[in-house]
């Protein structure tokens, strides 16, 4: 169901850059040498969910300030009228459940089972230690929102056991680019972080 989402979503947005193309064309003229899609609409991995669609424009001469602003009206006006539809929360709930929780259910078992924490590991080790904030937050308000506003949602609105303690130390040191060495013993918490984030799923879903 969510590569069909991705797929359907995929569509709408190139319809919405071809139509933006168009505008920025008859607007502009011979001053735009080409308009082209970038990121991941571009190359691949476009998420119904997260992606944005990313055009780069052009130019001789650049632009003025009126005329970006120009521009910029012109994507708002067909914002509005070829935006896709956004996912339900059921579509939501569906894709969190998947994949995203598959693979962090993997790291958490991988962490909590080494011994040593190496450098190459330190980014995936805080994004593991954080998944639990990003879930409840995501699954319960239908919105993709930073760290800082996940973890203070979960620590407001905790699924029971969940541990908030580490998910606040986690940010901690994600803030201040920290190396997570110090919180490497934390990855005992992961197996029963993944059982909690399992019945929370489970009993709200």
């Amino acid at each position: 169901m969510p590569i069909e989402m991705n797929d359907t979503a995929r569509t709408a947005a190139l319809e919405f850059a071809r139509a933006l193309a168009s505008s920025y064309r008859a607007q502009l003229g011979e001053r735009l040498i080409g308009a082209y899609l970038i990121g991941s609409l571009a190359h691949g991995g476009f998420s119904h969910r997260y992606s944005d669609i990313d055009m780069a424009l052009v130019t001789e001469h650049g632009f003025d300030t009126a005329t970006l602003a120009t521009l910029r009206s012109l994507a708002a006006e067909r914002d509005a009228a070829l935006r896709p539809a956004p996912p339900t929360r059921d579509e939501i709930r569906l894709y969190l459940k998947g994949a995203p929780f598959a693979n962090w259910m993997e790291n958490a078992d991988r962490f909590a089972a080494m011994d040593v924490l190496t450098p190459s590991d330190h980014k995936a080790f805080i994004r593991t230690l954080l998944y639990p904030a990003r879930l409840v937050y995501s699954w319960t308000t239908g919105r993709m929102g930073s760290n800082d506003e996940a973890v203070a949602f979960t620590c407001e609105h905790p699924p029971p056991g969940v541990n908030t303690d580490i998910l606040t130390k986690a940010l901690a040191y994600r803030r201040a680019a920290a190396d997570p060495d110090a919180l490497f013993p934390a990855r005992t918490v992961l197996p029963d972080q993944v059982k909690c984030c399992t019945q929370f799923i489970s009993q709200s879903g």
